[in-house]
């Protein structure tokens, strides 16, 4: 089993700010042709397309399924940011997982260019505390983050990361989301670092 988690703040308000780009990934991940799900299903104009639920236990909306052959459940913690250890220790725990490179953290990264990607593991939060509470409830840094380039821009970071992307930045950022969720796919199939090595050059 491995758990893919996207980063993110819960909330209307909060949906196309910066800081949420890690739940952009899941969704274009669990709406693309990789992503196989065994658990929930919605209604679009579509027809019938596989959905997160919210899962109290877990203070998550997830979705279970598979990536080829490989169980994966996709987690969008709804903690708010600087809490979203709480969730992945608890499925960490109740899935037995106990590799942390069966683990795969997604979030917004300033320190890199807009639009760029990076794969690290068994690297330190930085300033990112979505991270440092996972860290501090897994006790661990050793999962595999895909970091997202936001850029620091200018103000404060808190102001940066909660402000939403300027019009002429939507292209970037909708590349970015559509080669994370790329990533996310050869990191499970192919390992992390063949996937360091396709995308880090990048």
């Amino acid at each position: 089993m491995k758990l893919i988690v996207g980063l993110g703040n819960p909330g209307r308000e909060y949906e196309e700010t910066k800081h949420n780009v890690g739940f952009k990934v899941l969704d274009a991940l669990i709406g693309s042709d990789k992503f196989i799900s065994s658990n929930h299903f919605a209604m679009t104009g579509e027809g019938l397309k596989p959905s997160f639920k919210l899962d109290k236990m877990y203070h998550a909306e997830i979705a279970k399924g598979k990536i080829q052959t490989h169980d994966v459940i996709l987690v969008k913690p709804q903690t708010f940011m600087n809490d979203s250890g709480v969730s992945v220790k608890k499925l960490a725990d109740v899935n037995h997982i106990t590799s942390m490179t069966d683990i795969i953290v997604i979030h917004d990264e300033i320190t890199i260019e807009l639009g760029k990607i990076k794969i690290s593991h068994e690297s330190g939060a930085g300033n990112h505390n979505g991270v440092q509470s996972i860290i501090n409830h897994l006790g661990n840094k050793e999962f595999i983050r895909v970091r997202l380039g936001i850029g620091r821009g200018a103000g404060l970071l808190h102001d940066v990361v909660l402000s939403k992307f300027r019009p002429e930045e939507k292209f970037f950022v909708e590349a970015m989301i559509k080669t994370a969720s790329d990533a996310c796919y050869i990191i499970v199939e192919d390992g992390v670092e063949r996937a360091m090595n396709r995308f880090n050059e990048r």
